[in-house]
């Protein structure tokens, strides 16, 4: 199941990207020129991607055309969105409605200024929310999910528990509460933590380090 810290989230900056280019009439000097090349390459050097940076993602609000470039839906439905609509988060921590379909635009940090289209296929679901699996052959089987049911008072009433991934509705920072099926002692043990990479109101239960034990 995912034990997950908060971390603070980077936002990549909506902005356009405007051409190195001269104007066609003014003359081209190779020394121009070659401050323009020199220019390029210190940006470029200086664009490394950070390894450890997670994607930035969001769920498109309509669905692309059969004939639509990906890439174009994309940028258009990006230019509509808010910045709480934009969420960063491991691949493998992308969640959906349940009710929407599995499909999502994707900034990866090695590509900075290319959307991807990722239409892919929902995974477990748990309380209206579903765990996104790209569309990858690559990715491997998720984890088996424990016995779970989110709890405000104790484990006595364990009529509500699912065995599925640990997923909850509400919003970044809550403190939730679960009991968690520990199969050593045959009995529920009551887990605190807090609502974490949410997204459209689907969020993953993080654990502090520290509590995991």
């Amino acid at each position: 199941w995912y034990q997950r810290r908060v971390h603070g989230k980077q936002w990549y900056q909506r902005r356009v990207h405007g051409d190195f280019s001269l104007d066609r009439h003014q003359k081209k000097s190779p020394f121009l020129m070659l401050l323009i090349l020199l220019s390029l390459l210190s940006t470029a050097c200086a664009q490394k991607p950070d390894p450890t940076e997670n994607p930035t993602w969001f769920i498109p609000s309509k669905d692309k055309g059969r004939y639509e470039n990906e890439k174009e839906f994309c940028e258009e439905e990006l230019s509509s969105k808010a910045d709480d609509e934009l969420y960063q988060s491991r691949t493998s921590e992308i969640l959906i409605p349940e009710s929407l379909p599995p499909v999502v635009c994707i900034i990866f940090p090695f590509k900075p200024n290319d959307l991807v289209y990722g239409q892919g296929t929902k995974g477990d679901c748990a309380n209206e929310c579903c765990v996104f699996r790209p569309p990858s052959r690559n990715i491997p089987d998720p984890p088996p999910s424990p016995k779970w049911f989110e709890t405000t008072s104790d484990c006595s009433d364990d009529s509500k528990a699912i065995t599925k991934p640990i997923l909850l509705q509400g919003k970044n920072g809550e403190t939730r509460r679960i009991c968690e099926w520990v199969k050593e002692s045959s009995s529920y043990k009551m887990v605190e933590g807090k609502s974490v990479s949410c997204a459209s109101g689907c969020c993953i239960f993080g654990v502090p380090q520290e509590n995991q034990n």
